[in-house]
């Protein structure tokens, strides 16, 4: 009897615990978080930083939108979303895409699109799927009208990841080869209305690179060097005077899938499928 009634105490504490969870209110800028300085934080713990697996955040460049990846039911992951209603950031819920799986939300700088990489089913008779890069526009205050990039970008002998956008509207993304069995970063100029045919990036970064994040300006990019040894530590290159790329240099900083915040002064990223974030300066330690 008193095993009983133990485990009927472990289940209401666990539910008061969820029930607080789900209460929790923040409002201000960046959730009313304390800002970090070059040590990581966990950002907004319990509310965007959860017992679930958290993936690729980003700000609106309004900065009342925030925009993650998480892993709910099935091990699909969800594009979620949190945004300011009368001072307060509501509850994230997700974004209503159709497709089976979607991740990695980059919104441009004008607010005008969301670029993201999504898994949808090919062929139902084999269930085989595919992961390409979508984008979808912003009307009014909703987003609508998702679709795949062209074959420009989405090729049918490969994986197209990760998504991100420089100011220009260049867009820079991660390719995994099937021919060859390689993790590449490839980019694409926006002229005339329309994505150019992708290209490899032009630093040697290795044959396994990753999860890149572009610069505004295209000064700097920072990636995953992927592989059994490397996998996990960000890197950093910067474009030089001369355009060239500089050799990567670690930034000792654990996790993937960086992204800037819109006033440039911090940066997130994922460790431990939780969100963390930390002070921008600690870029300029590597230029």
């Amino acid at each position: 009897m008193n095993k009983i009634f133990l485990y009927l105490f472990l289940i209401l504490a666990a539910s008061f615990t969820n029930a607080q969870k789900t209460n929790i209110s923040l409002e201000g800028e960046y959730m009313g978080q304390e800002t970090p300085d070059l040590t990581a934080k966990l950002f907004a713990p319990d509310f965007i930083s959860t017992d679930n697996s958290e993936k690729a955040a980003s700000f609106h460049p309004n900065g009342k939108e925030f925009y993650f990846t998480r892993e709910g039911e099935e091990g699909l992951t969800k594009i979620m979303f949190s945004k300011i209603i009368d001072t307060k950031w509501s509850l994230p819920e997700a974004l209503p895409i159709p497709n089976q799986e979607s991740f990695r939300a980059f919104v441009t700088k004008d607010g005008s699109r969301m670029f993201f990489a999504s898994i949808d089913l090919v062929d139902e008779q084999d269930s085989r799927r595919e992961y390409n890069i979508w984008v979808m526009d912003r009307e009014d205050s909703t987003w609508k009208n998702p679709r795949p990039l062209d074959s420009h970008i989405n090729t049918p002998d490969a994986l197209e990841l990760h998504p991100s956008v420089a100011d220009d509207g260049t867009l820079y993304f991660k390719r995994f080869s099937f021919q060859d069995e390689t993790e590449k970063i490839f980019y694409s100029e926006w002229k005339d209305g329309q994505y150019l045919q992708a290209k490899p990036f032009e630093a040697d970064l290795g044959s396994f690179a990753e999860d890149p994040f572009i610069s505004p300006d295209e000064s700097y990019v920072i990636f995953n060097p992927s592989g059994p040894t490397k996998f996990g530590s960000m890197h950093i290159s910067f474009r030089d005077d001369k355009g060239n790329w500089t050799t990567p240099k670690d930034m000792g900083l654990n996790g993937e899938l960086p992204s800037l915040s819109p006033d440039r002064k911090y940066l997130f990223f994922i460790r431990n499928n939780d969100v963390y974030w930390v002070d921008a300066k600690i870029i300029e330690n590597f230029r």
